[in-house]
């Protein structure tokens, strides 16, 4: 791995940690957004037929979805499966899985993710 591959890679992982981490907050992990340049996330099953409708854009956006996240549900730190580094586009893409838990039920679940920065 080159050092430019294995920079990429470290500064992700930090972000993903600070994201899916077992301590992370809402301050943290908006730390890491653009306080300039509009930003987005989207957050859609993999077989969504419609991943844009579940697209956040905007700081207000993106805070709200984390909060109700945060309400709602607790998580458990992500589980790191796979990390791809591509260069060129300076992309980090991690593939791995977070346990939520519904706050009101307590029923819990394992999702699987995708995350690209």
């Amino acid at each position: 791995m080159s050092d430019l591959s294995l920079q990429l890679k470290q500064q992700a992982e930090k972000i993903l940690l600070d994201m899916f981490g077992r301590n992370s907050t809402l301050l943290l992990l908006l730390q890491h957004f653009s306080s300039d340049q509009e930003f987005s996330i989207r957050h859609s099953h993999s077989t969504c037929s419609a991943p844009e409708a579940h697209r956040f854009v905007g700081r207000t956006a993106v805070r709200s979805y984390f909060d109700i996240l945060e309400l709602y549900f607790e998580k458990a730190p992500m589980r790191q499966d796979r990390v791809f580094v591509e260069e060129l586009s300076r992309r980090v893409t991690m593939t791995g899985s977070v346990d939520w838990t519904w706050r009101a039920s307590r029923r819990s679940w394992r999702e699987e993710l995708t995350c690209t920065i």
